[in-house]
């Protein structure tokens, strides 16, 4: 039977949406409610484990765009805004409907919501209204706002959590394919343990690509080392996943642990995946820092970052189901001492 996903992620999207249908149900008059509902929902955005995360690289994303924001804030405070000379543009608008992919837009519309709540200016937003809007009747303003600053952002936002529940999704079958098929991979490992973790790598990757779900895989170096897979499933965003054996070493989680991070921050991701096969068939690698129910695979988030710990047990199965095995627990305070 295959696994159903169910953990915090689904909580957080639903979270997420209600708290946008709140700041998107106040009337255009409602201008003060409006701010302080803002206020609400990033704070909510930006203190929330995951989508923390989210923010974290859009923050990291594109300097460019926080520049030119940066600017455009820096004018519209001004009580007499001087004449706009922005180089290569001719109105105010420019620079903010020149971004054309949607993470663009959703890099400007978040840099904008977090100078506005972070200064609690809600004058600002009028200011921000005027200075590029100042063609258009006033009643149009704040949807233009809306639309051009609010609901890119949150749309983002939306799809980088349904992105994780569906790749979530597609590692854990991978991960009933490759059980259904331990003994092979074991006498695998065990002809070779030298180059074992890299066999049992490709065969995890072999079966992503027979599943049509991986659009590119390959193995960069980077300022921390080599990462085993910075890939796609179903999507143009990146899937950073790496690749170990448990052989009973507790300490080497750790390592591992920050190893990944260390990726995370050199490719200014938030989204890491740890991919493990046990090959020790009387001990459990167990995780107690994540509740989720009957998945298959943890979640770690901390300081902006999630990663994901997903364990392959590839034991002999005639010997499985008679072996007492041993836990071997995870915590949170072994990931970060």
């Amino acid at each position: 039977m295959q696994r159903k996903f169910i953990d915090s992620d689904s909580v957080t999207l639903q979270q997420l949406k209600q708290a946008y249908e709140r700041l998107e149900g106040f009337p255009v008059d409602k201008s003060h409610g409006f701010f302080h509902e803002l206020v609400r929902f990033m704070d909510f955005v930006e203190t929330d484990s995951h989508l923390g995360g989210i923010c974290l690289t859009l923050r990291n994303s594109s300097r460019r765009i926080a520049t030119e924001i940066d600017k455009l804030i820096g004018d519209a405070k001004t009580s007499d805004p001087p004449r706009f000379n922005y180089i290569g543009s001719t109105t105010r608008r420019d620079v903010i409907e020149g971004a054309k992919t949607t993470e663009e837009l959703a890099i400007q519309g978040y840099a904008v919501l977090s100078k506005i709540t972070k200064d609690n200016d809600q004058g600002l937003i009028y200011k921000i209204e005027d200075y590029i809007l100042e063609e258009l009747d006033h009643r149009q303003h704040r949807k233009y706002f809306q639309k051009t600053f609010l609901e890119p952002f949150y749309h983002h936002l939306c799809l980088n959590v349904e992105y994780e529940q569906s790749t979530i999704t597609v590692l854990l079958r991978c991960k009933e394919i490759l059980e259904l098929k331990a003994d092979y991979l074991l006498s695998q490992y065990r002809s070779n343990t030298q180059r074992g973790e890299l066999v049992l790598s490709k065969e995890f990757q072999q079966v992503l690509l027979s599943m049509q779900r991986v659009e590119f895989a390959i193995a960069p170096t980077s300022p921390s080392g080599k990462i085993d897979i910075v890939g796609s499933i179903n999507s143009k965003k990146n899937l950073l996943a790496e690749f170990k054996v448990f052989d009973g070493s507790k300490s080497r989680v750790a390592q591992w642990y920050s190893q990944i991070r260390d990726y995370l921050c050199n490719y200014s991701q938030s989204l890491g995946y740890l991919i493990i096969f046990n090959v020790c068939g009387d001990k459990e690698l167990c995780f107690s820092f994540d509740d989720t129910a009957d998945s298959g695979i943890k979640a770690f988030r901390r300081g902006g970052r999630t990663v994901y710990f997903l364990v392959v047990d590839i034991e002999q199965q005639e010997t499985a189901s008679v072996r007492i095995r041993k836990p071997i627990v995870i915590g949170e305070q072994d990931l970060i001492r």
